[in-house]
């Protein structure tokens, strides 16, 4: 029994152990995944700032190219070149969808697989922990009911050894009185035997002092005879005595090793009690704690429900946001698809009324050469005015430059009642504005001459009267057509930037997906390792 209960301590020692390497690993492996965190984390860190600097030079690219088709907005070959790239760009995009819902789709079936997997792993790792906490609660009661019916049996054996001790003191103090009755007889015949030999040696004093008759002399002998035999009789009864208190001290010598058996047996049935009592008092606090582990095992299996239980939220809302986004994608999309068709149409249309009117007049290249000179002239005769606007305003500057300073000097140098503009700051702002008002006025007439000029020269001769409608007609519909197309060209240009924006962001959301999947397929795998190492 006792090396039973040493047995089933060390196994629990060895189980304590078991359980404080296990905590170790977990810590560790809990370490691990943080540092792998932590690098995952500075990884997509840095992917953000490339693809950030790589969003960066596609914008940059995109300015350029606006730049260039505005530049080249009425020029065919670069408009079949646009439309080419708008296709380019729509399979792109639709490959860029295609192969975004491909992901999204594969990304999905791995979280189901991985939320799959992890509750199947939860539910084994519950399992496993409920069914070793049964088998040791199982072994410890088993163990308890052993010791216990070791304890009643030992108290048993100890109530028998104590009846046993009892009739044995017993017995013990019958031989006791045994041996006196036979010592107090004993010592009775002694005296016997004392008298005797005085009546001997008187008897001898007798027949030699006195020398009796014969009668009296047989009488002596057959006395003497008689004493002998008693003395004989006696000593044989003595002897008997004597045999009989051998063996009555053989009895209490053997009864007093019995005692003292009696007692080593006892003291040892105490001290397995106080060692049954320890042992039942270690195995009570042994149960105790795998009680307290059971129930920490159980905290943390219900913790990374709770977190698995979080995680496939967090996924769902991120799949509904996803499929939400991408219904918004689809129907910007489908907008744009449509705003693209109305705007080839519109393009298209522009196009067959531009043939029209250079098939129906045949001087719309001549319309066209004056509209040119005309933009012409307007572009100089702004930048003249700006020139003249800038003049003004470095005019003005140095008129109020004046006025402050001859204000200063005249509150420097006269009384406050005296304190006002100078008539010859007030003569140069006049000369100046009047030289500005002549300046635009001369650049104005200049512009009209150039007008009428242009107009009599250019204009054929056939079409006089109607020629200021047909150049307001012309002029207002190149207007409309160039606004149009620029309109559409920033429209598409912006819708792109959104488009590349929308990818980005997919892209991005993507990674962060496949990073989560590879980072929770790891953890998968560690448990696995962890778990058949445990086992």
């Amino acid at each position: 029994e006792l090396r039973a209960l040493q047995a089933s301590e060390r196994a629990s020692r060895a189980r304590e152990t078991a359980l404080v390497c296990a905590l170790d690993e977990a810590r560790r492996r809990g370490d691990r995944e943080r540092r792998e965190l932590e690098a995952s984390r500075a990884s997509m860190r840095a992917l953000e700032d490339d693809n950030d600097s790589l969003r960066r030079r596609l914008m940059v690219n995109g300015d350029r190219h606006s730049e260039l088709e505005r530049m080249s907005a009425n020029d065919a070959v670069l408009e079949e070149e646009v439309g080419i790239l708008r296709e380019r760009c729509r399979a792109a995009e639709q490959r860029a969808e295609s192969a975004t819902r491909h992901m999204e789709d594969l990304a999905t079936v791995q979280a189901e697989e991985r939320e799959r997997a992890i509750a199947l792993a939860v539910d084994k790792a519950t399992r496993a922990s409920e069914t070793s906490w049964r088998e040791e609660m199982e072994d410890l009661a088993r163990t308890a009911r052993l010791d216990a019916r070791a304890l009643s049996s030992s108290r048993r054996r100890a109530a028998d050894l104590t009846v046993e001790l009892n009739e044995t003191l017993q017995s013990r103090d019958d031989w006791r009185q045994r041996a006196e009755a036979a010592m107090e007889a004993s010592e009775s015949s002694s005296h016997a035997l004392e008298d005797m030999r005085n009546v001997m040696e008187e008897m001898q004093r007798r027949n030699t002092g006195l020398g009796l008759g014969e009668d009296e002399r047989a009488k002596l002998i057959k006395r003497v005879t008689l004493t002998q035999e008693q003395l004989q009789a006696t000593q044989h009864v003595a002897d008997m005595r004597e045999a009989e208190h051998d063996k009555v001290r053989l009895a209490l010598k053997k009864a007093h090793e019995r005692i003292e058996a009696t007692n080593s047996w006892l003291a040892e049935a105490k001290a397995e009690a106080e060692h049954a009592k320890e042992t039942l008092s270690l195995e009570r606090a042994e149960k105790e704690r795998l009680a307290q582990e059971a129930a920490y095992l159980r905290n943390e299996v219900e913790n990374i429900q709770t977190s698995m239980q979080d995680e496939v939220d967090a996924f769902n809302t991120w799949r509904v946001q996803n499929e939400e986004t991408e219904k918004e994608l689809t129907r910007k999309v489908q907008e744009a698809q449509r705003d693209a068709a109305r705007h080839a149409m519109t393009v298209r249309k522009l196009q067959q009324k531009l043939a029209y009117a250079s098939s129906s007049s045949p001087s719309i290249e001549e319309y066209r050469m004056r509209i040119a000179e005309l933009e012409e002239d307007f572009t100089t005769t702004r930048a003249q005015a700006r020139d003249a606007m800038l003049e003004r305003d470095a005019l003005k500057r140095q008129v109020e430059n004046l006025r402050r300073r001859a204000v200063n000097r005249k509150t420097a140098s006269t009384p406050p009642s005296r304190m006002m503009s100078p008539p010859l700051l007030r003569s140069e702002s006049n000369n100046a504005r009047s030289k500005m008002n002549d300046f635009t006025h001369q650049t104005l007439i200049e512009h009209e001459y150039e007008d009428e000029d242009m107009d009599s020269g250019d204009v054929h001769e056939g079409y006089e009267d109607d020629s200021d409608a047909f150049d307001v007609a012309t002029e207002s519909l190149f207007q409309e057509t160039v606004d149009e197309f620029f309109e559409d060209a920033d429209a598409e240009d912006a819708r792109l930037d959104v488009d590349h924006a929308n990818a980005y962001a997919l892209a991005k959301r993507l990674q962060s997906l496949e990073s989560r999947a590879v980072d929770l397929l790891w953890r998968d795998k560690e448990e696995d390792v962890w778990r058949r190492g445990s086992t």
